[in-house]
């Protein structure tokens, strides 16, 4: 209000662009693009590459990107990283490393593993260059998400560890519920539920602030917990409030792999046609958003249940 009381276009694009980045993050999407579609729009002809108002609009881009990402379209998502990095040029302002650090978010979302650890290296690299402890722990994060999902590399999961441990230290809280997720995740799969259960905790303390972008896949780990444990009352709740995250964020991709989870969860009840005929639907999907790698995974599912 201040600033469209002084008549100040720019401030008002800054402003809207902010808001826009803040309600990313409580992942309020529709609201968030629209803000962010307004302050682009507004600055995109006055931006030039490394200028200040080229910086502010390369993290709004950023934000615009993680959105599209979570929503499932890869390609406009990528576009809107391709312009952002083309704004922040050969840079060192902290922008470009957020830029980075959005960027191997979504690539580890579409489970392009080799891309997206290349991408955390070159973000470590610029955080070692330029001093910044934050987006080297976020790097180090993903670079180890990366090699554990993608090789099953026992020390990348230690390495996710290590860097929420660094930021748990400094009671660092900036989009943490991913990297709990990702705890939750590899604790399940090393068959440790109570610690699962324990790390779950946090996950869900985030989601209380308002910051639930991991929580989904929290969601999904407990639920597989529970079926192997043999309470499939309880998986099926998990996976229910699951949907629900995914439906508020109107996440394309994780209602696929919450669906692929789903025939996870029937296989385990020797359900083995339903699993079957999920399981082949969610491969179908993955392949229309470009999640190869998911893809594969749901294609290996399905042939198991023939």
């Amino acid at each position: 209000a201040l600033a469209e009381a002084q008549g100040d276009g720019r401030l008002v694009a800054q402003v809207h662009a902010t808001l826009g980045q803040v309600l990313t993050g409580l992942c309020r999407y529709q609201e968030a693009l629209a803000l962010m579609d307004f302050a682009l729009q507004t600055k995109r002809g006055h931006a030039r590459p490394g200028s200040s108002v080229a910086v502010g609009s390369a993290f709004t881009l950023a934000c615009k990107g993680s959105v599209l990402g979570d929503r499932g379209d890869f390609a406009a998502s990528h576009a809107a990283f391709a312009e952002a990095k083309q704004l922040v040029g050969d840079t060192t302002h902290p922008v470009a490393n957020s830029v980075l650090s959005w960027e191997v978010m979504v690539l580890l979302w579409q489970g392009r593993w080799q891309h997206a650890l290349a991408v955390a290296e070159q973000s470590v690299e610029l955080s070692q260059r330029s001093s910044a402890l934050l987006p080297l722990a976020i790097a180090s994060a993903a670079a180890g998400y990366a090699r554990w999902m993608g090789r099953g590399d026992d020390a990348g999961y230690a390495q996710i560890e290590a860097a929420v441990g660094w930021m748990e230290q400094r009671q660092v809280r900036f989009y943490t519920s991913i990297y709990h997720g990702w705890l939750v995740e590899g604790l399940v799969r090393q068959q440790r539920p109570a610690a699962a259960r324990r790390q779950a905790l946090k996950l869900l303390e985030r989601a209380r602030a308002g910051e639930v972008l991991g929580l989904a896949a929290g969601r999904r780990a407990l639920a597989l917990a529970d079926s192997a444990a043999g309470d499939h009352a309880s998986a099926l709740r998990q996976l229910a409030r699951a949907d629900a995250t995914a439906l508020r964020r109107q996440s394309r991709r994780e209602l696929v792999l919450n669906q692929h989870c789903r025939a996870q969860l029937l296989a385990a009840q020797q359900r083995h046609d339903a699993a079957h005929d999920l399981a082949e639907a969610a491969k179908a999907e993955f392949q229309r958003m470009g999640m190869d790698w998911h893809a594969l995974q749901a294609g290996a599912s399905a042939a198991g249940q023939r």
